[in-house]
């Protein structure tokens, strides 16, 4: 999950962002307008942003598996998460999570036939497959 700070020091939550809409005045850089489900300006910002609608994931979305390595343990922890919105950009689907996902933890797609999947389209098969994958990308 991601919030975006706009310009007045306001955070908004980019599951609430349908749509981001960048100014362009011809005077330089300008910032993001940060556009509501209901077509309702929520505010600006200069944060970097990723365009795509947002939409509501339905009942029988996927979940998502997030991995989890503590800087102490040798162990690869796994909760899994609903996906409860989907970032829909050109080309592929983006999932968001209720929580954000941080610098020690990887976030798959787990899909009915039990295949863990990452975003760059990389598959693991059985459970033990996708924590030794994420113990040796958060681990070097």
């Amino acid at each position: 999950m991601h919030f975006f700070e706009t310009l007045n020091g306001d955070l908004i939550n980019e599951r609430f962002v349908a749509k981001i809409v960048k100014r362009q005045d011809g005077k330089g850089p300008s910032p993001s307008q940060l556009i509501g489900v209901d077509g309702e300006r929520l505010g600006e910002t200069w944060e970097e942003v990723r365009p795509g609608v947002v939409v509501p994931a339905s009942s029988g979305s996927p979940v998502a598996a997030v991995f989890t390595l503590m800087d102490d343990e040798e162990e690869v922890h796994v909760r899994l998460a609903p996906v409860i919105a989907w970032r829909v950009h050109d080309d592929f689907a983006e999932p968001s999570l209720l929580e954000p996902v941080v610098s020690n933890q990887i976030a798959m797609l787990v899909l009915p036939d039990g295949t863990y999947i990452l975003p760059e389209t990389v598959e693991f098969g059985k459970l033990e497959e996708a924590k030794a994958y994420v113990f040796k990308q958060l681990r070097g």
